[in-house]
């Protein structure tokens, strides 16, 4: 019966674990996009290409860098903790830590 409970939890976890790749992923995309659209809202221009490129100015690359990194986790907290409420929601329990 012990090993039934551990091969259940195992397998909650890899459900878990593959859920939270896929949500990170589509979070990168849409705090991304959401990161563009601001940027060529606020600035009238199109983001850097290429941060790190000497082709792109500091101002512009540490702005562009810092606006996508917000958008990205913010997204990214949004996303695991609307997956969570869901894994909750379908299963009864908290998703495995």
């Amino acid at each position: 019966m012990f090993g039934m409970k551990k091969s259940h939890n195992l397998k909650q976890k890899l459900i878990w674990l593959s859920l939270g790749a896929a949500v990170t992923g589509l979070a990168g995309l849409a705090g991304s996009a959401m990161a563009k659209r601001i940027w060529k809202i606020w600035r009238r221009s199109e983001p850097p290409e290429d941060a790190e490129s000497s082709q792109t100015g500091w101002r512009d690359a540490v702005l562009w860098t810092a606006l996508t990194s917000l958008f990205i986790g913010v997204a990214g907290v949004m996303f695991k903790r609307f997956a969570a409420l869901g894994w909750k929601k379908t299963t009864g329990h908290n998703p495995p830590s």
